[in-house]
């Protein structure tokens, strides 16, 4: 059975309570004589650990003994899954292509993935979409999904601007140190915009500003083109 292991030291969680009996006893604590006992002293070290404010206590457990994770917590995991994967996908290419390659490739697959993305939202969740609002809502549901959590929204005229200055890939791009999420901004945008109104809908798509080049949030500003 898989083992969870939290950033605490000495304290080690099992996803299934025979995990332990297998693997050894708790770090520090008398060794389980059953699943019962393992339950209750997992049970005992979460409370003490998310009562000293090192970390809110993520999970629990179902009578069963399995274990219990709400929506919330699902997400935040598939948030973490889906940027981390991005980053690691990107750095595994780069190391055997070339950065150049990756770049390449990481803006033909967002390109690709954005499109895929308005089309799902129109088939299951706005089938008639209207401009501006459709593609608010749309941005509001691509922002929870890749937690990019500090976000302005303007709306003047056919004119919106999107300010963005806590965006988890932004961050976790940074820390890498080796590459732009600049890069695939536009197309993206427009991606997700053609997947939802069709291909033939007219957007001007303008990154101004970015966080990874120093500016204090990243701008992108859009516009209906006339025919």
């Amino acid at each position: 059975s898989p083992i969870f292991v939290t950033s605490l030291p000495q304290f080690y969680f099992s996803i299934e309570a025979t995990s332990f009996l297998t693997q050894g006893a708790l770090v520090g604590w008398p060794r389980p004589q059953s699943s019962q006992q393992l339950r209750s002293a997992s049970d005992l070290m979460r409370r003490n650990w998310s009562g000293n404010g090192a970390k809110r206590n993520i999970w629990s457990r179902k009578e069963d003994g399995t274990v219990k994770l709400s929506v919330e917590q699902l997400l935040e995991i598939a948030q973490f899954s889906f940027v981390r994967m991005d980053g690691a996908w990107f750095m595994a290419l780069a190391g055997k292509l070339g950065r150049e390659t990756a770049w390449d490739m990481d803006v033909d697959a967002w390109t690709r993935f954005s499109y895929v993305f308005g089309k799902k939202i129109r088939k299951d969740i706005i089938p008639d979409p209207v401009w501006p609002e459709s593609f608010l809502e749309m941005l509001e549901i691509f922002s929870k999904v890749l937690k990019i959590e500090g976000r302005e929204v303007i709306v003047e005229s056919d004119t919106i601007t999107v300010r963005v200055t806590d965006c988890e890939t932004q961050k976790a791009i940074a820390k890498a140190g080796i590459a732009d999420c600049g890069i695939v901004t536009v197309q993206t945008y427009e991606g997700m915009i053609r997947g939802l109104f069709g291909k033939e809908m007219g957007v001007s798509v303008q990154h101004t500003k970015n966080l990874n080049q120093g500016d204090a949030c990243c701008e992108v500003i859009l516009s209906r083109k006339t025919r």
